[in-house]
Protein backbone atom coordinates (compact mmCIF):
# COMPACT_ATOMS: atom_id res chain seq x y z
CA UNK A 1 0.00 0.00 0.00
CA UNK A 2 1.44 3.03 -0.64
CA UNK A 3 1.26 6.80 1.04
CA UNK A 4 -1.33 8.02 -1.73
CA UNK A 5 -3.87 5.26 -1.04
CA UNK A 6 -3.08 5.73 2.66
CA UNK A 7 -4.24 9.17 2.04
CA UNK A 8 -2.07 10.86 4.57
CA UNK A 9 1.21 13.32 4.18
CA UNK A 10 3.94 12.22 2.30
CA UNK A 11 6.56 14.36 4.70
CA UNK A 12 5.90 12.09 7.41
CA UNK A 13 6.35 8.85 5.52
CA UNK A 14 10.24 7.17 5.45
CA UNK A 15 10.99 4.46 3.23
CA UNK A 16 13.92 1.45 4.64
CA UNK A 17 15.14 -1.15 3.01
CA UNK A 18 13.85 -4.72 3.94
CA UNK A 19 16.41 -7.67 4.20
CA UNK A 20 14.88 -8.90 0.47
CA UNK A 21 16.06 -5.87 -0.89
CA UNK A 22 12.64 -4.58 -1.56
CA UNK A 23 12.09 -0.81 -0.51
CA UNK A 24 9.00 -0.49 2.04
CA UNK A 25 7.26 1.88 3.84
CA UNK A 26 7.71 3.62 7.57
CA UNK A 27 4.29 5.18 8.39
CA UNK A 28 3.54 7.17 11.77
CA UNK A 29 0.57 5.33 13.77
CA UNK A 30 0.60 1.96 10.91
CA UNK A 31 3.88 0.24 11.67
CA UNK A 32 6.51 -0.98 9.51
CA UNK A 33 4.78 -2.39 6.20
CA UNK A 34 4.88 -6.76 6.27
CA UNK A 35 6.73 -7.98 3.89
CA UNK A 36 5.42 -11.27 1.94
CA UNK A 37 8.53 -12.18 0.80
CA UNK A 38 10.66 -12.10 4.17
CA UNK A 39 7.46 -13.76 5.47
CA UNK A 40 7.62 -16.61 3.31
CA UNK A 41 11.29 -17.12 3.22
CA UNK A 42 11.06 -16.82 7.26
CA UNK A 43 8.68 -19.63 7.08
CA UNK A 44 11.10 -21.83 5.68
CA UNK A 45 13.91 -21.42 7.71
CA UNK A 46 11.86 -21.75 11.02
CA UNK A 47 10.16 -24.76 9.53
CA UNK A 48 10.35 -27.28 12.38
CA UNK A 49 9.42 -30.06 10.26
CA UNK A 50 8.83 -31.02 6.53
CA UNK A 51 6.95 -28.94 4.11
CA UNK A 52 3.99 -30.32 2.24
CA UNK A 53 4.58 -29.56 -1.45
CA UNK A 54 0.83 -27.38 -0.98
CA UNK A 55 2.49 -25.21 1.47
CA UNK A 56 5.27 -24.20 -0.39
CA UNK A 57 2.90 -23.77 -3.29
CA UNK A 58 1.27 -21.41 -0.85
CA UNK A 59 4.01 -19.67 0.48
CA UNK A 60 5.38 -19.19 -2.99
CA UNK A 61 2.02 -17.39 -4.14
CA UNK A 62 1.98 -15.16 -1.34
CA UNK A 63 5.93 -14.08 -1.83
CA UNK A 64 4.82 -13.51 -5.96
CA UNK A 65 5.69 -15.96 -8.69
CA UNK A 66 9.19 -14.37 -9.43
CA UNK A 67 10.32 -15.20 -5.56
CA UNK A 68 9.50 -19.07 -6.48
CA UNK A 69 12.75 -19.93 -7.57
CA UNK A 70 14.38 -18.53 -4.69
CA UNK A 71 12.24 -20.37 -1.66
CA UNK A 72 12.00 -23.67 -3.68
CA UNK A 73 16.01 -23.71 -3.70
CA UNK A 74 16.36 -22.50 0.43
CA UNK A 75 13.29 -25.00 0.59
CA UNK A 76 15.37 -27.84 -0.65
CA UNK A 77 18.66 -26.33 1.01
CA UNK A 78 16.95 -25.95 4.31
CA UNK A 79 15.68 -30.10 4.22
CA UNK A 80 12.20 -28.37 4.16
CA UNK A 81 10.58 -30.05 1.55
CA UNK A 82 10.91 -33.68 0.16
CA UNK A 83 12.68 -34.59 -3.34
CA UNK A 84 8.77 -35.65 -4.57
CA UNK A 85 7.53 -32.07 -3.91
CA UNK A 86 10.72 -30.75 -5.61
CA UNK A 87 9.82 -33.21 -8.66
CA UNK A 88 5.74 -31.76 -8.11
CA UNK A 89 6.68 -27.97 -8.16
CA UNK A 90 10.47 -27.25 -10.09
CA UNK A 91 8.56 -27.58 -13.94
CA UNK A 92 5.42 -24.91 -12.24
CA UNK A 93 7.65 -22.64 -10.67
CA UNK A 94 10.07 -22.30 -13.54
CA UNK A 95 7.29 -21.47 -16.09
CA UNK A 96 5.20 -19.11 -13.39
CA UNK A 97 8.61 -16.89 -13.37
CA UNK A 98 9.34 -14.56 -15.74
CA UNK A 99 12.66 -14.47 -16.82
CA UNK A 100 13.66 -17.91 -14.50
CA UNK A 101 17.59 -17.15 -15.01
CA UNK A 102 17.24 -14.04 -13.96
CA UNK A 103 15.89 -15.53 -10.69
CA UNK A 104 18.29 -18.65 -10.02
CA UNK A 105 21.93 -19.32 -11.61
CA UNK A 106 22.09 -22.11 -13.76
CA UNK A 107 23.78 -24.24 -11.58
CA UNK A 108 21.06 -23.79 -8.89
CA UNK A 109 18.35 -24.76 -11.82
CA UNK A 110 20.27 -28.15 -12.97
CA UNK A 111 20.65 -29.30 -8.97
CA UNK A 112 16.73 -28.57 -8.62
CA UNK A 113 16.04 -30.49 -12.19
CA UNK A 114 18.50 -33.38 -11.01
CA UNK A 115 16.57 -33.89 -7.63
CA UNK A 116 13.32 -33.73 -9.90
CA UNK A 117 14.10 -35.94 -12.51
CA UNK A 118 12.36 -35.65 -16.00
CA UNK A 119 8.49 -34.16 -15.80
CA UNK A 120 5.68 -33.29 -17.58
CA UNK A 121 3.66 -30.48 -16.15
CA UNK A 122 4.76 -31.07 -12.87
CA UNK A 123 4.59 -34.73 -13.00
CA UNK A 124 7.28 -37.50 -12.99
CA UNK A 125 7.16 -38.99 -16.44
CA UNK A 126 9.72 -40.58 -18.84
CA UNK A 127 11.78 -38.93 -21.11
CA UNK A 128 11.33 -39.11 -24.54
CA UNK A 129 13.23 -41.97 -26.69
CA UNK A 130 14.27 -39.74 -28.97
CA UNK A 131 16.12 -36.63 -29.61
CA UNK A 132 13.74 -33.50 -30.07
CA UNK A 133 13.75 -30.64 -32.59
CA UNK A 134 13.28 -27.70 -30.60
CA UNK A 135 13.14 -23.96 -30.84
CA UNK A 136 14.22 -20.33 -29.00
CA UNK A 137 13.33 -17.14 -30.19
CA UNK A 138 16.01 -14.74 -28.64
CA UNK A 139 18.70 -12.52 -29.29
CA UNK A 140 22.72 -13.81 -30.55
CA UNK A 141 23.71 -13.33 -26.76
CA UNK A 142 21.13 -15.60 -25.11
CA UNK A 143 20.66 -18.58 -27.41
CA UNK A 144 22.06 -20.54 -24.90
CA UNK A 145 19.47 -20.08 -22.41
CA UNK A 146 17.18 -23.28 -21.01
CA UNK A 147 14.24 -22.03 -22.43
CA UNK A 148 13.13 -23.95 -25.66
CA UNK A 149 9.89 -24.80 -27.80
CA UNK A 150 9.10 -27.45 -30.00
CA UNK A 151 6.60 -24.77 -31.58
CA UNK A 152 8.01 -22.87 -34.13
CA UNK A 153 5.50 -20.11 -34.85
CA UNK A 154 5.89 -19.43 -30.93
CA UNK A 155 9.49 -18.86 -31.28
CA UNK A 156 8.72 -16.84 -33.76
CA UNK A 157 6.96 -14.74 -31.66
CA UNK A 158 9.23 -14.15 -29.05
CA UNK A 159 12.16 -13.47 -31.77
CA UNK A 160 9.99 -10.40 -32.85
CA UNK A 161 8.53 -9.45 -29.70
CA UNK A 162 9.84 -6.73 -27.67
CA UNK A 163 7.65 -7.31 -24.35
CA UNK A 164 8.90 -6.56 -21.19
CA UNK A 165 12.02 -5.36 -22.46
CA UNK A 166 13.22 -8.12 -24.70
CA UNK A 167 15.84 -7.24 -27.44
CA UNK A 168 15.18 -8.30 -30.85
CA UNK A 169 16.52 -11.88 -32.39
CA UNK A 170 15.99 -14.36 -34.43
CA UNK A 171 14.96 -17.88 -34.41
CA UNK A 172 17.43 -20.98 -33.29
CA UNK A 173 17.37 -24.38 -33.65
CA UNK A 174 18.93 -27.47 -32.08
CA UNK A 175 18.70 -31.12 -31.26
CA UNK A 176 18.22 -31.49 -27.99
CA UNK A 177 18.70 -35.67 -27.11
CA UNK A 178 16.78 -37.15 -24.20
CA UNK A 179 19.62 -36.82 -21.45
CA UNK A 180 19.68 -33.03 -22.01
CA UNK A 181 16.08 -32.52 -21.69
CA UNK A 182 14.89 -31.68 -18.19
CA UNK A 183 11.43 -30.81 -18.39
CA UNK A 184 8.35 -30.32 -20.33
CA UNK A 185 5.65 -27.59 -19.96
CA UNK A 186 2.59 -27.97 -22.29
CA UNK A 187 -0.76 -28.24 -21.39
CA UNK A 188 -0.95 -28.40 -17.30
CA UNK A 189 -2.89 -26.04 -15.24
CA UNK A 190 0.54 -23.75 -14.61
CA UNK A 191 1.55 -23.93 -17.89
CA UNK A 192 1.30 -20.53 -20.63
CA UNK A 193 0.49 -23.37 -23.43
CA UNK A 194 4.08 -22.74 -25.03
CA UNK A 195 4.84 -26.01 -25.60
CA UNK A 196 7.90 -25.34 -23.72
CA UNK A 197 11.09 -27.66 -23.02
CA UNK A 198 13.37 -26.81 -20.24
CA UNK A 199 16.65 -27.79 -21.69
CA UNK A 200 20.35 -27.98 -20.58
CA UNK A 201 21.91 -26.50 -24.13
CA UNK A 202 25.45 -27.66 -22.69
CA UNK A 203 27.31 -29.05 -25.50
CA UNK A 204 24.30 -28.95 -28.07
CA UNK A 205 25.05 -27.47 -31.26
CA UNK A 206 22.58 -24.62 -31.48
CA UNK A 207 22.52 -22.82 -35.01
CA UNK A 208 19.97 -20.32 -36.73
CA UNK A 209 16.68 -21.94 -37.87
CA UNK A 210 16.95 -22.17 -41.77
CA UNK A 211 14.00 -20.52 -43.37
CA UNK A 212 10.23 -22.43 -43.09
Amino acid sequence: MSAAELDISTNTVTTYRCKCGETRYRIPGYGLGECRVCKSYLAIANAGAELATRELESLCLQAGRNNGPGLLLMAWGHKAISAEAVTALVGPIWSDAEFPQMCLSRRDWLELFAVAGYTVDGKAAPRPGAPVALYRGSDHSRRRRMSWTANREMAEWFATSLSRGRRPGCVYQTIAPPSSLLCFNGDGDNSRGESEYVVNTKGLIIKVAEAA
